[in-house]
């Protein structure tokens, strides 16, 4: 490297170093140094350093040649704040600091410009980084930019089921509109308006709609009237507030001006299961023995409850065989079922009564076990 290239002196380290204390020596040593020099023959003349004067000098009767000697420059304090003037070891020490991270901030910026940017070295040498879903990543994963909620599917050939998926998939979404949309004219009646309906979609997407997330483990289909009118039971674990529970829920949908539309909110009154019951409070299903009477109550003037246990044969209570219709005194209709063989395990009981052509319905399903 030529002096051209040579990069310019830092005065301000050129400086510290000169007013480095010169450390006190044992005794003796400058009279063994003044010795050592005595002893040692004249030096010879030398090129002048580029760039400075010779100084004529010579020993004391000595006749050798004159020795060049490079003055050296006073200490430039001006490039040192005032405060920092003082040559103490303190300050001194701060200086020589400094300088050694200007030489490890100009290395370091020698590394980056070596491998390019910022980046350091070992990362550029390394594979380019890819986002999370890149396509081109290695076993990037190969799935949908937005995926749907696993809702419960439809069996093939219901379309009933299938309103039913649409509406429990709206709610999640919190698309208020085609979740209204979905309602027959009995359940908007209901709500009176769909600000009314849209004030309660945190309430739905929290209940109805967690059906959403999950996939029912029975999707039951209750005929009701002729096929214009029915009833669709979820079954299944589902995760709401952060609980998980298995629920028995029942839709009623209805047809209406040719197409089908959820009539949940069209009810026709209150239906109570009173055999076997109501869960316990963690999800439990009720408990009843073989062969023990089911028992439901209605309300007056409806027409005579349906009821059917999981996928097997509809019954109408008072009508078919094993029921028994309302008993005198009783509030509302009761109404007795004693199936003909009910095996032990799960099972899914549902109700259902509806006033007219179907236009007010209510339905109920309840889990419980037999023992």
């Amino acid at each position: 490297m030529s002096d051209r290239d040579a990069p310019a002196p830092d005065r301000v380290v050129e400086t510290a170093l000169r007013l480095l204390p010169v450390p006190d020596h044992e005794p003796g040593f400058w009279e063994r140094l003044d010795a050592r020099l005595a002893a040692e023959p004249a030096p010879t003349a030398a090129a002048p350093t580029r760039g400075a004067a010779p100084v004529e000098a010579r020993a004391a009767g000595s006749d050798a040649a004159p020795v060049p000697v490079v003055p050296l420059e006073p200490a430039d304090l001006s490039v040192i704040p005032s405060a920092m003037r003082r040559p103490s070891n303190v300050v001194l020490s701060v200086l020589a600091v400094a300088a050694a991270v200007v030489v490890v901030v100009a290395a370091s910026a020698l590394v980056r410009s070596r491998t390019g940017g910022d980046q350091p070295a070992d990362e550029v040498a390394g594979p380019a980084a890819t986002e999370p879903g890149d396509p081109e990543a290695p076993g990037a994963p190969d799935e949908p930019a937005d995926p749907q909620p696993s809702a419960p599917a439809a069996p093939a050939g219901s379309p009933e089921t299938q309103v039913v998926v649409d509406w429990v998939r709206a709610l999640a979404a919190g698309d208020v509109d085609a979740a209204w949309a979905l309602l027959g004219p009995g359940s908007q009646a209901h709500w009176g308006s769909r600000d009314a309906f849209a004030a309660q979609r945190t309430d739905f997407a929290e209940g109805y709609g967690a059906w959403a997330g999950t996939s029912a483990e029975q999707v039951l289909v209750t005929p009701l009237v002729d096929g214009s009118l029915s009833v669709v039971t979820l079954v299944g674990p589902v995760e709401q507030e952060g609980a998980r529970n298995v629920r028995a829920d029942a839709f009623p949908v209805r047809r209406v001006d040719g197409g089908l539309r959820l009539e949940l909110y069209a009810s026709a009154g209150p239906v109570e299961v009173v055999v076997p019951g109501a869960p316990l409070d963690d999800g439990t299903p009720a408990t009843v023995a073989p062969g023990e009477e089911l028992v439901v109550v209605v309300p007056e003037g409806a027409r005579p409850p349906v009821l059917r246990i999981d996928d097997g044969t509809v019954v109408t209570c008072g009508q078919d065989a094993g029921t028994f219709g309302a008993l005198e005194g009783s509030p509302g209709q009761r109404c007795g079922y004693r199936p003909p063989t009910l095996t032990a395990g799960d099972h899914v009981l549902t109700v259902a009564v509806w006033r007219g052509d179907g236009a007010e319905v209510t339905a109920h399903s309840v889990r419980f076990r037999v023992r």
